[in-house]
């Protein structure tokens, strides 16, 4: 009778513990499951907007934003730099700011790229790189920023026979990108092969349709 007893109160610690377990392992996989997947996309990264089709999930902007960001090359002096902290001074100045902020909430329906001129310090660099935060943020697009004098000097550097970069591999982020900042376009020597190459740069990205 004891060795009964021992037995079955064994297989009574044994079943319970395990009935239990399975129990805990079936809850927490459901709040795993739950958790991990996204109740608006399921999973799928994209949901349709009533107005808009298909667009990015929220649940994938988070990591979007940051690679997007990491990949922009915004120098480190303006990724501070929004539209908040752009104050207009002159009408000039406010007529290209409301034109920068109307272009990032029209986009993409929006049929040519920007070009700001002025003098130094009147915000240029500022607006453009407000301009492609706020793009790769509320949007998710693919944004460049190059200062042209650096993009000159990397395609010319690849010219050379130990480079380890060809041409097409430094231009090929630049054709890519869906919105391009070519900063300081006038503070490089205008000679014909820098004409020849910014122009090729720039009609490669206008027939294919990419803003700059």
């Amino acid at each position: 009778m004891s060795t009964d007893s021992s037995d079955k109160r064994i297989l009574r610690i044994v079943d319970r513990p395990q009935k239990n377990y399975g129990n805990d392992l079936i809850e927490k996989a459901n709040v795993t499951v739950k958790d991990s997947v996204c109740q608006f996309c399921f999973g799928t990264g994209t949901w349709m907007h009533p107005d808009k089709g298909a667009i990015l999930c929220e649940c994938r902007r988070s990591n979007s934003r940051d690679e997007l960001f990491k990949a922009s090359r915004i120098p480190s002096l303006f990724r501070k730099c929004s539209f908040g902290s752009y104050h207009p001074a002159t009408p000039t100045q406010q007529w290209a700011f409301d034109y920068a902020q109307n272009f990032v909430k029209e986009y993409p329906d929006v049929g040519r790229g920007l070009l700001f001129m002025g003098s130094v310090g009147v915000g240029k660099t500022h607006l453009a790189a407000a301009l492609l935060k706020d793009l790769m943020g509320e949007k998710a697009v693919h944004c460049l920023f190059y200062e042209s004098g650096s993009l000159l000097k990397a395609i010319q550097d690849s010219y050379n026979p130990v480079s380890e970069n060809s041409e097409m591999r430094v231009l090929a982020p630049v054709y890519q990108a869906e919105v391009l900042v070519l900063d300081e376009l006038g503070a490089t020597v205008p000679t014909s092969w820098v004409r020849d190459t910014l122009y090729q740069i720039i009609n490669t990205r206008y027939i294919n349709r990419k803003l700059t």
